[in-house]
């Protein structure tokens, strides 16, 4: 579903941000 990929998406982006961030990443 285009709902899945999208959150999908969105998360990973987070999760980029977050490395780019050097913050603690919390998988889900």
């Amino acid at each position: 579903m285009i709902t899945e990929q999208r959150a999908e998406f969105v998360y990973n982006a987070a999760r980029l941000a977050a490395i780019g961030a050097k913050a603690p990443i919390v998988p889900v």
